[in-house]
């Protein structure tokens, strides 16, 4: 998979995101010692003033309520979408479509899509994924990707395999928002 988006973040933080593993959990998991460890980097980092960014470093290792008191403070569409996805992982999927919808930035959604659509290519995904509804054409549907992931969380017959394609489509959207943040 490709795994190393560009970003302005170089060094021990670094080293740090390149260690994880290059999926994302359907569901908020925990790691008290992934947590300490980013606590520590991010104030080596300096990042205490760049509140998305390091949003999305929580939401990384899955502890959403760091991420969500961030996320819930800015009503920027960036910051609407990653308030969307720290509900899609506590598996609060209604609110997480609502948040979805409040995103209203082509140009956001525009990007997102393209970077996903080429990472899906690269990967041998984008069949799969359009199969779940989750692209309609080249177009990222992140509401769908939130239902897709509401089914596949619940008792349902998804099988092994879409669950580690919905992990990884997660991993692309993380990486496409990364990417997005680094950039501003």
């Amino acid at each position: 998979m490709s795994t190393n988006p560009e970003t302005t973040i170089d060094g021990p933080l670094q080293q740090w995101l390149d260690a994880i593993p290059k999926t994302m959990p359907l569901s908020a998991v925990k790691h008290p010692v992934e947590e300490h460890a980013l606590t520590v980097l991010i104030s080596d980092a300096k990042l205490a003033s760049d509140s998305l960014r390091i949003a999305m470093l929580w939401l990384r290792i899955g502890e959403i309520d760091h991420s969500h008191a961030i996320v819930q403070q800015d009503s920027s569409p960036l910051g609407s979408y990653l308030h969307g996805v720290v509900h899609r992982l506590e598996q609060d999927f209604w609110n997480s479509k609502y948040w979805c919808k409040q995103v209203r930035e082509p140009s956001l959604l525009s990007s997102v899509s393209r970077f996903m659509s080429e990472f899906l290519t690269e990967n041998g995904m984008t069949e799969p994924a359009s199969k779940m509804g989750i692209f309609t054409g080249s177009q990222f549907q992140p509401a769908q990707f939130v239902s897709a992931c509401e089914q596949a969380s619940g008792n349902s017959k998804r099988s092994k395999g879409d669950r580690e394609l919905l992990e990884c489509v997660g991993y692309a959207e993380w990486l496409a928002l990364w990417k997005i943040v680094n950039l501003d």
